[in-house]
């Protein structure tokens, strides 16, 4: 913003320049006034006067920008600064009220000899500390949020020095001779002049020079010039340098002021570019936003009948995706019922409660007159009685989704219906195998006929049983039995229920256990089963004579069961489908006793349901598979 731009910007070399050619030309018209400081002049009470009212109103008005600006920025800077011009200000007053003739013969406020020229003494000395306190406090880098006990105590100290200079003038040494001066009057004010010196001195050793530091150090060059003629190099009152030395004055604070205003004139007009270029390119980037975003928008002004009722929209404006949404074409200035006739009057009904209420709302309804389904969201404009509506055509993905719940209900059916049309023969079934058992004639024909019969109807049993369990998982119904247990067991457990497919292949088999026990809260008969899924597709689909191993292992707050294999292998880009209901690879659908392609999928939504992840990882087909689960512990 541009009230932090002059103490903070940094001067630019054009700026510089100009400040240079001002300290130029006051340091030349110093030279060439100084011969003549001790020329004798009349009196001139009006140049008194235009002087003192001129200083005043230009430290008020410097005041005034300062601390303005402070109140804004919350610079300590700035507020040092504009304390200090305060300062000059209330001593410039002073100065005013006391000078002998001005306002009475000796001055008022009870003004001796001396109070005129102590006052000019100590508000030339004490404005460029001011100054240095400026410089070191930096451009904007420390933050005053109160202000007023700065300038209470900058008030304070003004009208301290005031009762000084009168009311306590005793206290002071004498430094007036009537008009001229006495000899203490040379040691006070050079030292006077060497704070001035000191002030420019800081502010020209300034690293960072801001736009503010560069009319400063102008300033204090203007400021050391007045000294020298009006108090250093002239023999009193009322000679050339003394006349001189005001103008001076009045040019070190209108050039402050002056370089202020200009500043700010141009910071105006830059801000002022800056906003219409920024609003410019905001405009033309909404403009190409509302050209190319695939989703329809269009603005609509409601119809309103005599009784208030709105029965009616016409549409302001659209976008180009609006008729690829809509089918309508050239539709800005004519209504909706003069496009579309049946058009349902919900949609008139909804924008009007729009307009009504001020909240926006959102859509998802059919437009039987149009054959589509749309999601819409309507908010308020700001012109009276238009509603935006932001939405798209979602008739595919209403469609879609008929269509995927239809599949699912089906499935869903299919598998209840199958699952229970195939249990329901497997007790007979079992009855009569063990009957054969019992049987006489030939008992080793007989057990292996029943051993057949009681392996098959196992199989079946397990086949079974997982289309209930993907069914009960599909309508999230399946339910846990959780228990504390100890996971080496589970492995042992799930190990032993593959075993006689393990042998039968003539795979080597390793386990992997760790010594200490492996505690987690999950259902042991589930874990089983997914354990004993993934042993037996390791062994079913690792040739014979491999390797089929499994490994329990401990991180920081899980355990990691592996499984891994030197069988078929997994393609990468079946990866992505390896847990996905009847989902299986073309290597897997011809391998011996593949199954339906449930049976991951289960066993990743059983571990899931532990609050685990199952995860697979092949380097390709023909190079082994790993599944890895990961469950939480105890």
């Amino acid at each position: 913003m541009f009230a932090t731009a002059l103490h903070s910007a940094p001067a630019t070399p054009a700026q510089q320049r100009v400040v240079a050619w001002v300290i130029g030309a006051s340091l030349a018209t110093f030279v060439l006034l100084a011969p003549f400081a001790q020329v004798k002049l009349p009196p001139v009470p009006p140049f008194i006067s235009a002087y003192q009212f001129g200083l005043v109103l230009l430290d008020c008005i410097i005041a005034s920008l300062l601390l303005g600006q402070q109140r804004v920025t919350k610079s300590r800077a700035l507020l040092l600064l504009g304390c200090g011009y305060l300062f000059t200000l209330m001593l410039t007053v002073a100065h005013a009220l006391t000078f002998p003739g001005l306002f009475a013969p000796t001055g008022l406020l009870g003004a001796g000899p001396h109070s005129t020229a102590w006052l000019y003494m100590v508000w030339h000395a004490a404005f460029p500390l001011f100054v240095v306190a400026y410089a070191r406090a930096g451009s904007g880098v420390q933050a005053t949020r109160r202000a007023w006990p700065w300038q209470l105590a900058t008030v304070a100290a003004a009208l301290a020095v005031t009762w000084l200079a009168t009311a306590g003038q005793s206290l002071l040494p004498p430094i007036m001779a009537g008009h001229g001066y006495r000899t203490g009057y040379y040691g006070v004010v050079s030292l006077v002049w060497l704070t001035s010196l000191g002030a420019l001195y800081v502010l020209w050793r300034k690293p960072a020079r801001t736009i503010l530091d560069a009319w400063l150090i102008a300033v204090m060059c203007v400021w050391l010039c007045e000294i020298g003629l009006a108090a250093v190099l002239n023999a009193g009152r009322f000679d050339l340098g003394f006349y001189a030395g005001r103008i001076y004055g009045l040019l070190a604070a209108g050039f402050l002021l002056v370089a202020l205003l200009w500043q700010y004139g141009e910071l105006f007009a830059r801000e002022d570019a800056a906003r219409e270029a920024a609003l410019l390119r905001t405009e033309e980037r909404y403009r190409k936003l509302f050209e190319s975003i695939d989703q329809g928008f269009c603005v609509m002004e409601l119809v309103y009948d005599p009784s208030g009722r709105a029965v009616d929209f016409i549409f302001r404006e659209v976008n180009p995706a609006f008729e690829h949404h809509t089918g309508l074409r050239d539709v800005v200035g004519k209504s909706i019922l003069a496009l579309v006739p049946g058009h349902e009057p919900q949609w008139v009904e909804a924008f009007a409660q729009v307009v009504r209420t001020g909240q926006p709302v959102r859509l998802q309804r059919q437009a039987q007159a149009l054959g589509r389904w749309f999601d819409v969201y309507a908010f308020r404009m700001d012109a009276q009685h238009c509603v935006a509506a932001l939405f798209s055509d979602m008739t595919a993905r209403v469609d879609a989704d008929r269509e995927r719940r239809g599949a699912d209900q089906r499935k869903d059916e299919f598998l209840a219906v199958l699952a229970h049309e195939l249990r329901n023969p497997m007790a007979p079934i079992r009855t009569s195998a063990a009957l054969l058992e019992r049987v006489s004639g030939d008992p080793a024909r007989v057990a292996g006929a029943a051993a057949v019969i009681a392996r098959q109807v196992a199989h079946m049993t397990r086949l079974v049983d997982d289309l209930l369990d993907v069914s009960r998982v599909t309508r999230g119904t399946l339910t846990l039995h959780p228990d504390r247990l100890d996971l080496r067991d589970v492995v042992k457990e799930s190990a032993e229920q593959v075993r006689p497919l393990i042998d039968e292949r003539r795979h080597r088999f390793d386990v992997e256990l760790p010594t200490e026990a492996a505690m987690l809260v999950g259902d042991r008969a589930r874990l089983v089963q997914v354990l004993a899924n993934l042993i037996g597709n390791a062994a079913r689909y690792t040739e014979p004579g491999g390797c089929v191993g499994i490994r329990l292992l401990r991180c920081t707050g899980t355990f990691s069961i592996e499984v891994s294999d030197t069988g078929v292998g997994i393609d990468p880009a079946f990866t992505p489908r390896l847990f996905e209901l009847f989902s299986q690879a073309d290597h897997a659908r011809h391998a011996a006793r593949a199954g339906l392609g449930i049976g991951l999928a289960l066993a990743r939504k059983l571990v899931e349901l532990h609050r685990g992840t199952l995860t697979a990882y092949s380097e390709g087909p023909g190079k082994g598979s790993r599944f890895t689960v990961c469950l939480p512990a105890a």
